[in-house]
Parts: structure tokens; sequence; C-alpha cells
């Protein structure tokens, strides 16, 4: 519109929809977001990570809970947990009962650092 506003200045007469059709393939186009995607077999990778939740209890209360959630790779099966503490002891529980709520363990387990 605002080409369009100083081609008029100018003395254009034309239609927008003419001086689109002019523009467009002289337009950048866009470049889309690199996003590398990879497939897993079934059974072969699960991805686990910690959260934390901060929620407001009945009493008015702020309070906050370590969250476990895993995840299948290839089944997108899940699994969240929340936990008082996000020690290493719980991090092993955790994926202890992740892994037979989903019914079976990944060849790979990938966690954050």
């Amino acid at each position: 519109m605002v080409l369009l506003r100083e081609l008029r200045s100018r003395g254009y007469t034309g239609s927008i929809s003419l001086l689109r059709a002019f523009v467009h393939p002289h337009r950048r186009r866009r470049v889309p977001a690199a996003t590398r995607r990879f497939e897993t077999a079934p059974g072969e990778q699960a991805q686990g990570d910690w959260g934390l939740v901060t929620y407001t209890t009945p009493t008015g209360q702020i309070a906050q809970l370590w969250v476990f959630v895993m995840v299948g790779s290839w089944s997108r099966a899940l699994d969240v947990e929340f936990v008082p503490r996000a020690d290493v002891a719980t991090f092993i529980r955790c994926h202890l009962h992740a892994v037979e709520a989903v019914g079976g363990v990944g060849t790979v387990m990938v966690t954050a650092s």
C-alpha cells in the first residue's frame, strides 16, 4: 500500500493487483527456519528431563514441585511424575517408574545436561 501511494503521487494510474503482479517475482523469498528431524525405531530411544512447577495451594500459598517427564521418541508414550526433590535417587526412581508405566525401556535414554 505504501508503494502504491508513492507511485500514485507520481502519476501511476494502474490497479493494486497489477502492481502486485509486477512486484511479486522481485520479492525476497522467506527462508524457512532450519529444522533437523530424525526418526527412531520403536523402543530405540526415550527422552527424560526435569521441570519445576509453581502453583497456588487452596489456602493461597505459592508452592513448587519438581516434575519428571519421559517420552518415547517413536511412540510418544508419556509419563509424568511430580516429586518434592530433584536428586539422583529420585531421578533413578522416576526413570524406573516411567519404564514400568510405558511398558519398556529405550535402548538409548536421552536427558538434558
